[in-house]
């Protein structure tokens, strides 16, 4: 049997990318204000959320081909 901390922790995930029913919404937020570890979790998941969602990366070609290029030019 899942209880409801299990079940808020189980959406904890959706929470932090923005992704909950708009009726789980309103279980994980009271439940969240009064559970210390909970709160911690999702706040852990937020900021690992924020460092994700930075600007996208640029690679350029593999050295490897950066070389073979030159040659053939």
């Amino acid at each position: 049997m899942t209880t409801d901390h299990e079940a808020v922790r189980e959406l904890l995930g959706a929470w932090a990318v923005g992704a909950l029913m708009p009726g789980d919404e309103r279980t994980v937020a009271p439940h969240l204000a009064g559970c210390e570890p909970c709160a911690a979790e999702a706040t852990r998941l937020r900021a690992t959320v924020r460092h994700l969602d930075g600007p996208p990366v640029t690679i350029g070609p593999a050295p490897a081909d950066r070389g073979l290029a030159l040659a053939l030019r």
